[in-house]
């Protein structure tokens, strides 16, 4: 572990890539259980939960053995201010996503147990990228660049613009232009996380947000049986500039320890 914890230090960018490497292959198998039982909603849904719950945990291994718990934001709920300030942002982009997609709030699964297990996939989805990307990608390009108000920014830009390259996977059920769109959204959230985890000084709280947001999502869109439209995409994308613009200006008032 120390040899692996030294090549981070001296290789920051190639432990980075390595690292996002190993998460997509993580990202894929979660999302195969589809294929591996093709009959079974169900199972789908059980098999992503426990990858990805699985995967994030050994991540928070690594890094508490790297001795960076705590400088990662997993050790402290964060400040308060930053959870109230954060609050109304994220009703804004939930409901402006659930509007643009379903036109309506409504849980309407009548299976309780495939119910409860599309919430836990949907949660274990927010840790598992939070952890990541915030936890791990973050971290890291704050070891390369400091705590600087530049290195910050530049660490906020790159986790984010990696954040959003993962989304390519939407290829798999996507058309290459709302790819494109979806992956721009991803990049433009995945900044404001960013901030926020600095801002607040605690990853818990982009994960909590991150993964009540696709949580409450996921659930509406499977009980109206709505998917996700290129021109939605499109409308998401516009209206997440403004989160975006936000996360801008709180990266002004970011403390600089």
């Amino acid at each position: 572990m120390k040899r692996f914890k030294t090549f981070a230090v001296l290789h920051p960018v190639l432990f980075v890539m390595i690292f996002v490497f190993i998460s997509v292959l993580l990202i894929a198998i979660a999302y195969s259980w589809g294929e591996i039982f093709p009959c079974s909603e169900l199972s789908q849904y059980i098999g992503q939960s426990i990858t990805q719950l699985v995967s994030a945990l050994c991540f928070i291994f690594i890094l508490w053995r790297f001795g960076w718990l705590r400088a990662s934001g997993f050790t402290s709920v964060g400040r308060g201010q930053t959870w109230i300030l954060i609050t109304l942002p994220f009703l804004y982009v939930l409901a402006k996503d659930i509007y643009l997609i379903t036109g309506e709030f409504s849980f309407g699964l009548s299976n309780p147990t495939l119910l409860f297990w599309l919430g836990v996939s949907s949660l274990t989805t927010g840790l598992f990228e939070e952890t990541v990307f915030r936890g791990v990608v973050l971290f890291s390009f704050l070891l390369l660049w400091d705590h600087s108000r530049s290195g910050m920014t530049k660490s906020i830009y790159v986790s984010a613009l990696l954040f959003g390259g993962i989304h390519v996977l939407r290829l798999a059920e996507n058309p290459v232009p709302q790819t494109l769109l979806v992956m721009l959204t991803a990049v433009l959230i995945g900044f404001f996380y960013g901030v926020i985890l600095l801002h607040g000084r605690s990853i818990w709280i982009p994960v909590v947000f991150h993964s009540l947001h696709n949580a409450v999502l996921n659930l509406n869109m499977a009980g109206m049986n709505a998917v996700e439209t290129p021109l939605e995409s499109f409308f998401i994308l516009v209206t997440t500039i403004p989160v975006f613009l936000l996360g801008i200006y709180l990266l002004k008032k970011i403390p600089r320890k």
